[in-house]
């Protein structure tokens, strides 16, 4: 196992708990996480090999002792130095400014591209609703970056945004701008679908809850 992966799951539960610093409620849910994401570490560490079991100790030969050849103790006078003069440069202090720190965050093209409807096609057969009753499920939302409650907005940030907040965050924002569910889907089908890996089993339910919210924006 890698050490890379135990630093994912540690990074992920710091993440969880960065949302309760001001003392917030805290669920079920995130109880759940946590203690799943404990019990990945401990299993993890327990499969690692330490040093001593993959390199047990070498029995050292033994080796006749050396005795060392005695020499006479020749007596050197060593020269006396005559300090040199010092000159200490005392150097003029400079003002450096503070390089302030940039920010990195993805940008998404809001211009149109064609969209192949039949890439990752299974991510949006929820959407095609005939019964009534589940239609009247699906009621439209204003803002998309207020729409995920803390869970889903948890979920969505570790699973399918690799854990980074920013990105989440960004995505909410630019898709809220857009004019179409065309325009979302093409950045959905384009960009964020195959570069998380959305269609993956282990992601595809929490995508189609994530895609049918900003569905619903455009209603």
């Amino acid at each position: 196992m890698e050490f890379s992966q135990v630093k994912k799951w540690i990074h992920k539960m710091n993440q969880i708990m960065d949302l309760y610093e001001d003392e917030q409620g805290f669920t079920l849910k995130e109880k759940e996480l946590l203690l799943d994401y404990s019990k990945r570490i401990n299993d993890s560490v327990q499969a690692l090999l330490t040093v001593d079991e993959q390199n047990p100790p070498i029995k050292a030969k033994e080796v006749a002792p050396i005795i060392p050849e005695v020499k006479p103790e020749i007596q050197f006078i060593e020269p006396i130095e005559v300090p040199k003069k010092i000159e200490v440069v005392i150097p003029v202090a400079q003002t450096i400014e503070p390089i302030a720190e940039k920010i990195i965050t993805p940008v998404y093209e809001t211009t149109p591209v064609p969209v192949d409807n039949t890439k990752f096609k299974s991510l949006f057969d929820h959407l095609n609703v005939n019964d009534l009753a589940e239609k009247l499920t699906i009621t439209p939302i204003k803002d998309l970056t207020s729409a995920l409650g803390l869970n889903e907005r948890v979920l969505a940030q570790n699973e399918l945004f690799d854990g980074n907040k920013l990105h989440l965050e960004e995505f909410l924002r630019s898709t809220n701008s857009l004019n179409s569910f065309e325009e979302a889907k093409s950045i959905l089908v384009n960009d964020l679908i195959p570069k998380y890996k959305w269609n993956e089993d282990t992601k595809s339910e929490i995508a189609k809850k994530l895609i049918k919210i900003v569905y619903r924006r455009f209603l």
